[in-house]
């Protein structure tokens, strides 16, 4: 029992700690999902103010590969170039799901939309693979490859409005992700 309490009190203690913590810290030490869980708390406490810490927060968020709550936070980022930048990096990925989307639902072409390369995010990769090899769709799947001869399964859940990628190195899985 005296376990009980102070495993208790000492996630009481934790919780506290993390809400009285600067978004800064809490990005630097990756807690982003509490950062993207609390994104209106800072949305109300920075907006017009701090867009350099509500970037983080919409960076946490797609660190969590939640691009629709990074939404949020992009519309707050109108005030300086710095915030307009990272609000078009965010709306961006949400544009590339929604044209995945489209593409596997509609089977649209992608030769010709033209987006910024987002290289450093798993889906705008797999945008920029879809576009190149041009896979084809059954079911809500697809698989596209890399360069490095890794191949990526995205499965797209028309129930839950995500993407889940499945990346694997031969026949092992060594990632999966999921993007709402």
């Amino acid at each position: 029992m005296k376990k009980l309490i102070i495993f208790i009190l000492f996630l009481n203690i934790y919780a506290l700690d993390l809400s009285k913590q600067s978004v800064g810290y809490l990005f630097k030490n990756n807690y982003f999902s509490f950062i993207c869980q609390q994104r209106w708390k800072y949305i109300n406490k920075y907006l017009g103010k701090r867009e350099d810490l509500l970037s983080l927060v919409g960076y946490s968020c797609l660190k969590e590969h939640h691009i629709t709550s990074a939404l949020d936070v992009a519309k707050a980022l109108r005030f300086t170039k710095m915030g307009r930048t990272n609000a078009n990096y965010i709306a961006t990925l949400f544009n590339i799901k929604t044209i995945l989307i489209r593409y596997v639902k509609d089977n649209i072409p992608l030769t010709l939309i033209k987006f910024p390369f987002v290289l450093d995010d798993d889906l705008g990769k797999v945008f920029y693979f879809v576009q190149t090899q041009k896979p084809v769709v059954n079911n809500n799947f697809f698989v596209v490859h890399t360069k490095k001869g890794e191949k990526i399964e995205v499965f797209y859940n028309i129930k839950t409005n995500n993407f889940i990628l499945n990346f694997y190195k031969g026949s092992k899985l060594i990632k999966k992700d999921i993007y709402w």
